[in-house]
């Protein structure tokens, strides 16, 4: 008696296809609206990295911007304390709208026993540009509109300029000591702004 075999046996069985499941209407619009948003997000940090790039360069502006102010020369022997100071742009770079003023603190005229104070002068010239390394002389209009004979003086010359490419003006205050020497001539030092 034969046994019967197997049906199956000696049948090839073949991989059953792979099930492919239908993409879900939300997500073929999410697929459809992909270029849109990388775009988007493109755009968005280019922005970001161009405000992060102009903060730099406006804070090194502004933190990079000096104006030197020294004593340059005295244009009246009878009254040498008006003596003209020097404001020089030692910035990498222009500045714009440069104003000079000067206050005394302390001036002392010896014929009338006069101690003089004032407050800031400015001086009326109109505002000017400067270029690196420019500069330019301005004298303490209190000085040189007055006819008391001074032996001491105890001045701040101030300076406001707006760097460029920035909206705001800045200040540099330097504060200067002078007295006249044995000779008839004004010898200015350089003084802290913090002992007035």
């Amino acid at each position: 008696m034969k046994k019967k075999g197997r049906g199956n046996q000696g049948v090839s069985r073949r991989a059953a296809p792979p099930r492919t499941e239908e993409t879900p209407p939300s997500r073929q619009v999410l697929v459809a609206k992909e270029p849109w948003r990388r775009g988007t997000l493109v755009l968005g940090r280019i922005l970001v990295g161009s405000a992060t790039v102009l903060g730099i360069v406006s804070g090194l502006i502004v933190l990079r911007s000096d104006v030197s102010i020294d004593p340059d020369i005295s244009l009246s022997p009878p009254n040498p304390f008006a003596t003209y100071f020097r404001f020089q742009n030692r910035s990498p770079f222009s500045i714009n709208d440069v104003d000079t003023a000067c206050l005394v603190m302390e001036a002392y005229a010896p014929e009338i026993q006069l101690t003089a104070r004032g407050d800031y002068v400015y001086d009326p010239t109109p505002s000017i540009s400067l270029n690196v390394g420019e500069s330019v002389s301005r004298p303490c209009l209190f000085f040189s509109k007055s006819r008391l004979h001074f032996t001491e003086a105890n001045v701040i010359m101030k300076t406001t300029y707006r760097p460029v490419g920035w909206p705001f003006r800045r200040a540099t205050l330097e504060r200067f000591v002078g007295v006249i020497d044995g000779s008839g001539i004004v010898r200015w030092t350089h003084q802290p702004l913090g002992k007035l």
